[in-house]
């Protein structure tokens, strides 16, 4: 009886020493390593929580439906990164770094939906993509523990293609803006603005409808409040009777042939 409680024991202490033995090597990780998994975390969240700000705000429908695969595929690479981070015995920052914290800021404290949109694009969708993706491609490389190499170069292609998508979104709205830049474009309704509204360029459409005015000395005539051309000075006005000054609508004075008498 007493071997049995001895054997029993000795296997019980085994068995712990074990456990612990396999928590200590977890624990040990490299420090490049363990510094991966607490940058990636950081990363991630910054991703989370501005597209979460970008599906509230932003109107342009392809901006939104990039928040929101964000939102979806960096969720599902957290969950994975907190069991590994857990198996490994590093614990997480809950906290962005500095840098991430100001662009989350300013994204917050951003009113205009425009500028919000191209910030969000530029500093999330792009910049920090291209961090990300610097970080996971030094992990895929360099990293030495097996389960963490293997959790970088199973998630790097993702982030790759995310970069690329917020490159296209990039083009996008730099495509709009410079649409908006042309003459006669409203941006207040972000559609080209009617002809003769007080968003059309400065001389234009000035003219009343229906009057017609001729410019100082260049003959530009405008009918109907629309330029109708830049005829030359001596040109007859539409309408005037033939034999009619241009300009008074009046006869010329006749000279009589020499010798003749009045």
């Amino acid at each position: 009886m007493k071997q049995r409680m001895m054997i029993s024991a000795l296997a019980v202490a085994a068995g712990l020493f074990a456990s612990q033995a396999v928590f200590a090597a977890d624990g040990n990780l490299d420090r490049g390593d363990r510094k991966f998994l607490q940058r990636a975390a950081q990363a991630g969240k910054l991703e989370i929580d501005a597209s979460r700000l970008a599906v509230e705000r932003a109107t342009t429908p392809q901006v939104r439906e990039y928040a929101e695969k964000m939102i979806a595929d960096h969720t599902a690479v957290d969950q994975e990164l907190k069991a590994l981070a857990q198996q490994k015995g590093v614990e997480l920052p809950a906290d962005l770094r500095w840098k991430q914290s100001r662009v989350l800021k300013s994204l917050q404290g951003e009113d205009d939906v425009d500028d919000f949109e191209e910030e969000y694009v530029e500093k999330v969708a792009v910049d920090a993509h291209e961090d990300a993706v610097e970080l996971f491609k030094d992990a895929a490389d360099d990293a030495d523990d097996a389960a963490v190499k293997a959790f970088a170069v199973k998630h790097l292609p993702a982030l790759e293609h995310h970069l690329a998508e917020g490159q296209r979104l990039k083009d996008l709205l730099d495509d709009r803006d410079g649409r908006r830049q042309r003459p006669g474009w409203s941006k207040d309704d972000k559609r080209p603005a009617p002809a003769g509204s007080s968003n059309a360029p400065s001389g234009l459409n000035d003219a009343a409808p229906g009057a017609a005015s001729t410019g100082g000395g260049t003959g530009a005539t405008t009918q109907g409040g629309a330029a109708i051309g830049n005829a030359p000075a001596s040109q007859a006005q539409p309408g005037a009777q033939p034999g009619t000054s241009p300009s008074t609508g009046e006869a010329p004075a006749m000279t009589p042939p020499a010798g003749s008498t009045r």
